[in-house]
């Protein structure tokens, strides 16, 4: 330490620099740390005070939308539930699938947060800060700690707002009284989101080391009661397995005052609940002491790379660059860094097989993303077998639109070596192939996988004696998701004209129309899949209906690869 580091209210280090240092626990840092801090407060005064205007601003924007638009149907649905209570019914789908549904949502949730917390972490310093604060020889923990409690407060607020929608949900859905489920979800919730926010902590301590073994773990434990709350949808209930789920963990434990609330489930009595409710309120608050005293054990180097990735992630939205904002994120969580794979397929001796051999090798080098793929193509093939049980039109429009969107999702997650390809395509002219034929032989490895996949999950449908055409409807769409992701690839760069947009009496049209460019491949092929699925996931069987079926899929396919070709010409032309 030189005589030159000063404290900026006048308090030098020692000058000789022979002189030994004062103790850690020595007074002396503490009143640097002081009068560092307060400097810092001083010059960020009016910074500090525009966030809150920026901040209630945003606060008065949302509750006057809410209220505009929801206000009134928000009043009449409390007065329904709590003049008119539902009676739960244990016979319905969903009742019998909701233990697994609610468990399934907690593992989601903390997964995402975990996932979160590899990039930004429960304690994010803006850049400024970064530079120059923590080269200073300042107490950390006086920073650190009050931002870790704001986040822990916001987890808790977040978590009983997002609950008590999701128990003013199971209200609507007939599945228990208004009051007992809106508290329950609101309990639950927040307890929820304090446990959540404080496991960040670790993640965030261990600078995101060894995130690929929980990452793994939560979406295997996610897909698995997925499918359990399907079999139970369709009427294959188990007793111990519903306790299972329920005593499995933290996700359980939250996921006990709900079922418990709507009173459809043996497994949960009141003693149960009770010590579920403790389990989980204990560990919330253990996990929030915990993160609380490791809180200043996080490095300066995780929070200085957190910075640079927020300010990134910051731009990206800026300028409405999904791409961009994808690749920042996942620059800040590591995953950019690929290792080599400890298993990778063998050189193909065809030529024609040599694209597919590339994809399959960059897949398995980052496994994350077939994962993905794999859960989201699960979650689409859930959402189709649960068609067939759908007693009302709404619900089984709902239940295509899930179908659509999560295929599609699977499909953007197996064709990421094609995003790679589109973005940089110097790569691209060392291959014996035209761009527009490259990118469709990027096709066959994710229609390959995908398709594959499905026919297996028909197949498990067949031997439990569930309807099998859900299945088939999400096999047969495979390559027109795969084509419509393929589309979204080489879209290229945003137009800046679309920012400008046209003024309306409806406002101004830029927000549709950045919305309608990123989203116009998707939209167009999954609606003309739609029909198709629809009729095949309903368990239609009439020759006529899967004719009719067959040539909307085929079109629909043509289309996309159609698209595909003639926007890599254009992006490769540009």
């Amino acid at each position: 330490m030189s005589a030159a580091e000063t404290t900026l209210a006048g308090d030098a280090l020692p000058e000789d620099d022979d002189e030994a240092l004062p103790a850690d626990h020595d007074a002396y840092w503490d009143e640097l740390t002081d009068d560092t801090l307060a400097h810092l407060r001083r010059i960020r005064a009016d910074a500090r005070a525009q966030q809150r205007r920026d901040t209630a601003f945003a606060v008065y924007v949302t509750v006057l939308m809410v209220g505009t638009y929801g206000g009134f149907y928000t009043i009449q649905v409390i007065q329904d539930g709590t003049f008119h209570a539902q009676v739960a019914r244990p016979d319905i789908p969903w009742q019998a699938a909701l233990p697994y549904a609610a468990t399934a949502v907690c593992v989601l949730a903390l997964l995402a947060v975990l996932r979160t917390a590899r990039w930004r972490g429960p304690v994010l310093l803006d850049a400024l800060t970064v530079d120059w604060l923590l080269p200073l020889p300042v107490r950390w923990d006086r920073l650190l700690r009050p931002k870790f409690r704001a986040a822990v407060a916001k987890g808790a607020v977040g978590g009983v707002l997002l609950g008590a929608f999701g128990g003013l949900s199971l209200c609507l859905a007939g599945l228990g009284p208004f009051p007992v489920d809106l508290l329950a979800g609101a309990l639950a919730g927040g307890a929820f989101g304090v446990l959540t926010v404080s496991a960040s902590a670790f993640v965030a301590v261990r600078g995101g080391r060894g995130s690929a073994w929980w990452t793994l773990l939560l979406s295997a434990l996610a897909v698995l009661f997925v499918l359990q709350a399907v079999l139970a949808w369709y009427g294959h209930r188990s007793g111990p397995l519903e306790n299972v789920a329920l005593w499995s963990g933290p996700w359980g434990w939250a996921a006990h005052t709900l079922v418990l609330a709507t009173g459809g489930n043996a497994v949960v009595s009141g003693v149960g609940w009770l010590l579920a409710a403790v389990l989980l309120v204990g560990s919330a608050v253990g996990c929030a002491l915990w993160a609380g005293r490791q809180a200043p054990l996080i490095s300066g180097e995780f929070l200085r790379e957190r910075a640079r990735t927020a300010d990134g992630i910051a731009a990206a939205v800026g300028t409405a660059d999904l791409r961009r904002l994808r690749l920042a994120a996942r620059a800040g969580a590591g995953d950019t860094h690929v290792d080599r794979a400890r298993w990778s397929p063998r050189p193909p001796r065809r030529r024609s097989l040599l694209i597919p051999w590339r994809d399959a090798v960059a897949l398995t080098a980052a496994p994350a993303q077939a994962g993905w793929g794999l859960a989201w193509w699960t979650a689409a093939f859930a959402a189709s077998s649960t068609a067939v049980a759908a007693d009302t039109t709404a619900a089984r429009l709902c239940a295509l639109a899930a179908t659509l969107v999560f295929g599609y999702l699977a499909a953007g997650r197996w064709v990421e070596p094609a995003w790679t390809e589109a973005d940089d395509l110097r790569r691209s002219r060392l291959l014996p192939y035209p761009y527009p034929s490259l990118m469709l032989r990027h096709a066959l490895l994710p229609t390959a996988a995908l398709a594959g996949t499905a026919a297996v999950g028909c197949g498990v449908l067949a031997l439990l004696g569930l309807p099998v055409m859900p299945g088939v409807a999400v096999l047969v769409s495979a390559p027109a998701l795969v084509g419509a992701a393929l589309v979204s690839a080489n879209r290229g760069s945003m137009p800046q004209a679309l920012f400008i947009g046209t003024d309306t009496m409806m406002g101004n049209t830029a927000p549709v129309q950045v919305l309608l460019w990123y989203v116009r491949a998707p939209l167009v092929i999954c609606t003309a899949l739609a029909p198709a699925v629809y009729y095949l996931s309903g368990g239609t069987a009439h020759p006529t209906a899967l004719v009719v079926s067959a040539a909307l899929v085929a079109a629909a396919t043509a289309g996309a690869l159609s698209w595909t070709c003639g926007r890599a010409r254009r992006l490769y032309a540009q």
